[in-house]
């Protein structure tokens, strides 16, 4: 899956089962590449979702702390 805004590439999201691909595609990539889940590993994407809700919910989050359990 790529992000693409206004006809340019802006990175890559992978999701894999197999870590090592995310990192051999960020190895070779221009573009930025983003882990979107590989099994064990780090899923960002979906941080990136929940500041969006919370930020679309309670307005500015600069100056907030969240804590994630």
């Amino acid at each position: 899956m790529s992000c693409v805004s206004h006809g340019q590439l802006l990175g890559y999201s992978v999701r894999n089962n197999d870590g090592s691909v995310v990192q051999m595609a960020a190895k070779y990539s221009r573009k930025p590449v983003i882990n979107a889940g590989d099994g064990v590993g780090e899923h960002p994407t979906q941080a990136l979702l929940d500041i969006f809700t919370m930020q679309k919910e309670i307005g500015r989050i600069n100056d907030k702390t969240v804590l994630v359990y």
